[in-house]
């Protein structure tokens, strides 16, 4: 860990690895499932040093869209970094070892105080710069509000698809679903394709998830609060939005309600020719169990950071 922390810059990464490769393989590792998190720990801490030393100087990109377009194809690698170093220093200090105390200090000063304070200055620099809040728009990204005419109508252009399930999972983040993905592209049966949108503001779950449903104009109406109106009809609870959808041929459901159907509800459901069926999931802790089954050791403890 010293060397790791003091030749961060010099560090040979194949050969750092390795090591940790080969020192995965011995027998303690096999058999205690935190001696190889401590390992698991260090790379991802690795990756962390590797990406800040990257970018030392900090964030600078000319304008709102290569920000964005650099934070989808590299930039969540540290969030990505920083959450699976946790999620493995936990288990680590869940067994009363405290070996990785001083890396854990240092990732979390490098994580909270450097990487977080940079980005979310520069960032706001150039909005700022480009006057972004005055029109909260960014060129080549998709905007939230246009998910159902983009994303979920298209669909039904094509023949051979007769239903669209959307699945919302509030503060799914982008860097646990880029790793989701890359899972699901390992099955012989399934593909993901892993696209971001432009979330509206003010940026809070009911706006978000009235975004999301067919609308012409969405708003709020005076004296009622913070519900959000599309079309003039509240989408408040999962009772609203069913309502909503089904103008369009389809349905609103929990998770919960779902796994509840029998057989009988379930041909109903997919005898429906053409459907949009949208529901809402506490879908953190399916992932975080399918993200981890997939690994060798089987390791099931997870820290999911929103």
């Amino acid at each position: 860990m010293t060397q790791l922390l003091e030749e961060s810059t010099t560090l040979d990464r194949e050969a750092f690895k390795k090591l940790l490769s080969e020192r995965q393989s011995k027998y303690w590792c096999q058999t205690r499932q935190e001696y190889c998190a401590i390992y698991d720990a260090l790379r991802q801490a690795e990756r962390l040093l590797n990406l800040r030393n990257r970018h030392i100087d900090g964030f600078h990109y000319q304008d709102s869209a290569t920000f964005w377009k650099a934070y989808c194809e590299e930039l969540f690698r540290f969030d990505q970094a920083y959450r699976l170093f946790n999620e493995y220093a936990l288990l680590v200090h869940s067994k009363g070892a405290m070996i990785l105390k001083s890396l854990d200090d240092y990732i979390e000063a490098l994580y909270s105080n450097w990487y977080l304070a940079e980005l979310s200055r520069s960032w706001n620099k150039v909005l700022e710069t480009e006057n972004r809040m005055q029109d909260w728009r960014i060129a080549g990204v998709p905007r939230q509000q246009n998910f159902y005419n983009e994303v979920v109508k298209p669909q039904f252009n094509n023949p051979q698809i007769k239903r669209v399930f959307v699945i919302i999972s509030d503060a799914l983040r982008y860097e646990v679903a880029e790793e989701l993905g890359n899972q699901i592209n390992t099955e012989k049966r399934f593909t993901a394709e892993l696209r971001s949108q432009l979330g509206v503001l003010p940026s809070y779950t009911q706006l978000g998830m009235a975004a999301l449903l067919p609308h012409d104009e969405i708003c709020y109406q005076p004296g009622n609060g913070d519900i959000v109106y599309a079309d003039g009809l509240s989408t408040s609870g999962t009772p609203n939005r069913d309502i909503i959808l089904k103008k369009y041929k389809g349905m609103a459901v929990k998770s919960d309600d779902l796994l509840k159907w029998k057989i009988s509800k379930d041909e109903i459901l997919f005898a429906i020719t053409k459907s949009f069926i949208s529901g809402i999931t506490p879908l953190m802790p399916w992932v975080t169990a399918h993200l981890r089954r997939r690994r060798p050791s089987k390791r099931a403890v997870t820290r999911w950071l929103n």
